[in-house]
Parts: C-alpha cells; sequence; structure tokens
C-alpha cells in the first residue's frame, strides 16, 4: 500500500497514495462485508520520508472519490506517530470545507461536571444493557470526548449525532436512511414528542458543527449550547428504546 520508492526522490507526481485502499474498500460490500469505519496510517509519511505536504492533494482527491463510490464508508480515521503531520492535514481539510480552524478548539465543559460524569455513566451502563447495539454504534470515541473537562464541539456534535443515528436506525429496523426521514418515521409512529424534540436537538446540533457556516453567520460555541445539547442527549440514552 505504501508508494513506490522513487517518490521520495524529488519527483513531480505522487502517487495516490489511498487509491488501493479505497479500490479495496469498493469491493467489500459486493462481498456482503459492511465496513463503515476505517482507520489507516498517514501512508509514505513514516519510514519513506515522503513530506506530508505532497501527499495531501492526491490523499484528499482520493478520499472524495472513496466517499462518493463506496456507499457504506462514513468514516476513515487517518493516523500517525506524529502531532505535526496531522495538524497540516487538519488545516488542508479546514481549506477544502470552507471551514475556521477555530471550529477545532477545545470549549471547557466548566459548571457541566456533573452532567459529564451522569453521561460517561449512562454510556457506560447503555453497553450492558444492550450489548448486541452497543457492539454496532460507537460508544467509546463519545466516552473519549466526555472523559476530561474540556471538549471539541465539532467531534463531539458529530459523534453525538452518528450515535443518536445509529439508535434511529436500530429502533426502526432500518439498515440505511438518514436521521431526519427516521425521526419523521418515528413521529408517525406517535413517539413521545418530548423524546423526538432531544433527537432532533442533537441532530441540530451536529448538523450545525459538521457544516460550516459563512463566515457572516457564524457563531461560538459556548457551554451554554454544550449543556443544552448534553442535556437532549442524556434523556435520549436514559429513556432508549423509546416509546
Amino acid at each position: 500500500m505504501e508508494s513506490p520508492a522513487d517518490l521520495a526522490d524529488g519527483s513531480d507526481s505522487p502517487w495516490p497514495v489511498f487509491r488501493q485502499l479505497f479500490s479495496l474498500l469498493a469491493v467489500l460490500p459486493l462481498q456482503g462485508i459492511h465496513c463503515p469505519v476505517v482507520a489507516t496510517p498517514l501512508l509514505s509519511a513514516g519510514n519513506q520520508a515522503v513530506a506530508p505536504e505532497r501527499l495531501f492533494p492526491d490523499l484528499l482527491s482520493c478520499c472524495r472519490n472513496g466517499f462518493r463510490h463506496v456507499p457504506d464508508l462514513e468514516r476513515l480515521i487517518v493516523f500517525d506517530r506524529r502531532r505535526e503531520p496531522l495538524d497540516l492535514l487538519a488545516e488542508q481539510i479546514d481549506l477544502e470545507l470552507g471551514r475556521s480552524p477555530g471550529a477545532r478548539d477545545v470549549v471547557p465543559l466548566g459548571d457541566l461536571d456533573k452532567l459529564r460524569i451522569e453521561l460517561l455513566g449512562l454510556l457506560r451502563g447503555f453497553g450492558r444493557l444492550h450489548p448486541l447495539l452497543a457492539a454496532e454504534v460507537d460508544l467509546s470515541e463519545l466516552s473519549y470526548l466526555l472523559a476530561i473537562d474540556q471538549v471539541n464541539p465539532v467531534a463531539l456534535g458529530m459523534h453525538s449525532r452518528r450515535l443518536v443515528e445509529r439508535l434511529v436506525r436500530h429502533r426502526l429496523g432500518w439498515r440505511k436512511g438518514g436521521l431526519y426521514q427516521g425521526l419523521q418515521a418515528l413521529q408517525r409512529r406517535e413517539l413521545d414528542p418530548w423524546i423526538v424534540s432531544c433527537l432532533h436537538q442533537v441532530r441540530v446540533f451536529g448538523n450545525w458543527m459538521g457544516h460550516p457556516s459563512a463566515p457572516e453567520r457564524q457563531q461560538s460555541v459556548t457551554p451554554v449550547d454544550l449543556a443544552t445539547m448534553l442535556a437532549a442527549l442524556h434523556r435520549v440514552l436514559e429513556t432508549y428504546p423509546w416509546h
């Protein structure tokens, strides 16, 4: 999967390092293998010592095409032994999305410590109460985010929204389907309106964090915003399966 050896010699034609990865992933659905999350090292930036900046254009191009042609893929996690290349990659992704780098800043949870600890307990208990479902949803990353007294709102919003989407699909017996459509279906089944409202709160916060606003409409995330979303998520988890 690594780049050819001559990539490190100053060639102006870097090999698209992720092409083979996405080609493999595209075959998995044909074999009935569901693979929504993939983790990969930052290829060629290790022993081959290729400058990460040279890899990013092809890497991002392959990622765009990969997500377009591999419908099951929901997340790609890129990791490296060093922080610097990942910071550079994050800056490139910000430019691609038109997102302010400030969106990756952390916000102190401050007076929300009690709610944070209660949510951590709920997540642990949820895994014990629903072991089969816990194997399908990613509770660990959300638990990791809540384990300290400050949080990145973008990561929190996206992980919380993803968790709620999985729970809604499971409640409906859906394998696929969007969260908004799922909530409409639950509403038609006369699910408690307060629970539907809490589900929407998590959905809207996740959308806010995942889709950058125009500069003139951007708002900073405050502890009050986090309290609102976390309280909604608390209600969603403690009452599942909803009635």
